[in-house]
């Protein structure tokens, strides 16, 4: 089981994908500067986040981040941004190492249920779109560094 830095390095190598994907099919003009780092930021996340479920600097970190989530929630009196945070705080308390952030499809309704959150912020709906679909990329890097491309495929089938 790899380490989060090659995590990070795995998210770091489907972001150039993706971006080299998006530029060939034309998409990356669509990008401001501030979405390519935002992108970059759901696919580093995605990329820690299947190892919430472990004590490690990736889990403090997501842990970091969401007590901030959490603050900025009731900051700003936003009682659905803080029960969000309190059930994904609650998260890696109940699952076991390989277990449910491990498996592919409760991944892709994680990212699916990250893009309509978002698109109630976002007028267009692209970026909301893309941060969801890069966040889920993320996660697929980390799955296959630690199933390998067979195992991951297998989990899809087994899940």
């Amino acid at each position: 089981m790899p380490g989060y830095k090659i995590h990070l390095f795995g998210g770091l190598f489907f972001y150039l994908i993706l971006l080299a994907l998006t530029f060939s099919l034309g998409f990356l003009n669509i990008f401001s500067s501030l979405d390519l780092l935002s992108c970059a930021m759901f696919i580093f996340l995605g990329s820690i986040f299947p190892d919430i479920d472990i004590v490690s600097k990736g889990q403090r970190f997501y842990y970091y981040a969401l007590l901030i989530f959490i603050i900025y929630g009731i900051a700003i009196k936003r009682i659905d941004l803080y029960l969000i945070g309190l059930i994904l705080g609650v998260l890696p308390l109940v699952t076991k190492h390989h277990g449910l952030v491990h498996n592919p499809w409760f991944n892709i309704v994680v990212s699916i249920s990250l893009i309509f959150y978002l698109r109630q912020f976002d007028q267009t709906h692209a970026i909301s779109f893309w941060s969801g679909l890069f966040f889920l990329f993320g996660v697929f890097s980390h799955l296959i560094l630690d199933f390998g491309l067979k195992g991951f495929i297998k989990r899809f089938y087994l899940n």
